[in-house]
């Protein structure tokens, strides 16, 4: 059947953002674009996907971890995340694909990147 997936932004167990609910959709598209304040870049960033259930709990359809230390400053990087549930070890649960860019958080860090990154 299909599913309403949405996905939870989540870093040090903190909800940073939540994407709209794609309804009636396996492959679902969000094409959002979030500014995410992370405190910690050694913390990685979670992705939950869930099955939006109305007037139930939400099925949990998976998970991925992003390592922020992979990104480089300044630069925008494609990546796709598969997604994992330790009750589902086998099963093939689908991948979010996203652009992530890493940004100082304060103006003096960032006139530190060269500015043909900027």
């Amino acid at each position: 059947g299909a599913s309403d997936p949405y996905v939870k932004v989540k870093c040090s167990g903190r909800l940073l953002h939540k994407s709209r609910t794609v309804h009636r959709d396996l492959n679902p598209v969000w094409d959002e674009s979030v500014t995410l304040p992370i405190e910690d870049p050694f913390q990685p960033l979670t992705f939950k996907v869930f099955d939006y259930d109305w007037g139930l709990q939400d099925d949990f359809m998976g998970s991925a971890q992003l390592d922020l230390t992979q990104l480089d400053l300044g630069h925008p990087q494609d990546i796709t995340l598969e997604l994992k549930d330790p009750a589902r070890l086998k099963q093939h649960l689908g991948e979010i694909s996203l652009t992530a860019t890493l940004w100082p958080k304060n103006q003096q860090e960032k006139e530190q990147v060269p500015s043909h990154f900027l």
